[in-house]
């Protein structure tokens, strides 16, 4: 996992298409898949970004699709998705009421491909 300092979050707040801010991210996720992960958890949400902030983050799928499909990671989401960690109490409950995310998280992670980047945001791939 790598940091995500948060002057950057606030500067996509400001100026979501300022694509120096986009290379920013991709340099920390670079850095963290270059340490030669076995496994990576997609948990970056389901909703599109609106304004500005949409089409560099569909291209930043994109990017991040292609750099995971060079990968020998396998690729994992919560419930079939890459939900929020902050969405997976949902999903627990949709999935089983009652039950916590640890009780279901065996029968939740679920292997994406790199594809399913782009199709979970209705682009082609």
């Amino acid at each position: 996992m790598f940091p995500a300092p948060l002057a950057n979050v606030r500067q996509l707040n400001l100026a979501p298409g300022d694509p120096a801010i986009w290379e920013t991210g991709r340099n920390g996720i670079r850095a963290a898949l270059s340490a030669g992960p076995t496994d990576v958890l997609l948990g970056y949400g389901l909703q599109l970004p609106t304004g500005a902030a949409r089409t560099p983050f569909r291209e930043q799928l994109q990017w991040l699709s292609e750099e995971l499909t060079n990968l020998p990671a396998r690729l994992w989401t919560f419930g079939g998705r890459p939900a929020h960690p902050s969405r997976w109490q949902r999903v627990s409950y949709r999935h089983q009421p009652g039950a916590t995310v640890e009780e279901v998280a065996k029968t939740l992670l679920t292997r994406a491909v790199p594809e399913d980047l782009i199709r979970w945001h209705g682009q082609p791939a």
